[in-house]
């Protein structure tokens, strides 16, 4: 949430703020955003298939995690940019 604050605080459109995959699969099955911003890991599991098609269509992503990097983390986020989510 703190994420989708600050990109509206700079005057920029929120496609919205998604707890789990399946809550994202539908949106992202809809829409296609310019960039995202995508935890890790969501309520309902990891967001590494989300990941793979933001990949796919060409669409930059800025990972988010608590967890640390060796912690089994899917090899497409490997080379994303990262930041570590408090």
């Amino acid at each position: 949430m703190i994420y989708e604050e600050i990109i509206a605080d700079a005057g920029l459109a929120v496609g919205g703020a998604f707890t789990s995959c399946e809550a994202a699969e539908e949106w992202l099955s809809i829409y296609s955003p310019d960039v995202a911003i995508i935890d890790i890991k969501l309520q309902d599991g990891s967001s590494a298939e989300h990941a793979k098609k933001l990949c796919d269509r060409k669409i930059p992503f800025l990972a988010v995690s608590g967890y640390p990097a060796d912690d089994g983390i899917d090899e497409v986020f490997q080379s994303a940019h990262g930041l570590q989510s408090p």
